[in-house]
């Protein structure tokens, strides 16, 4: 488990856990801007490769440096509204 892209997951998972169900929505919205934006500047991403991300144990090179941005992603927005108190009720 010493592969950065399985740290990432670890830590997302243990940060997502410690949020309230109001702040993980915000973490969504967030997000969806981030791929939204995405989207807008490069075009849609074949759902065929999103599809090979979903319950995943092995992973090539392109596919761990792909996640590994995402969940690099995530755990800013994940930090972000833990700094911030958002609608931490």
């Amino acid at each position: 488990m010493t592969e950065e892209w399985k740290q990432h997951l670890i830590s997302a998972e243990y940060a997502l856990e410690n949020l309230t169900h109001d702040q993980v929505s915000t973490v969504a919205k967030m997000l969806a801007l981030e791929i939204g934006g995405y989207r807008k500047a490069h075009g849609d991403t074949v759902l065929e490769q999103a599809e090979q991300f979903i319950m995943v144990t092995e992973m090539s090179d392109e596919m761990k440096e792909t996640f590994t941005l995402g969940m690099e992603a995530l755990l800013a927005v994940v930090r972000q509204i833990e700094m911030s108190g958002a609608e931490k009720h």
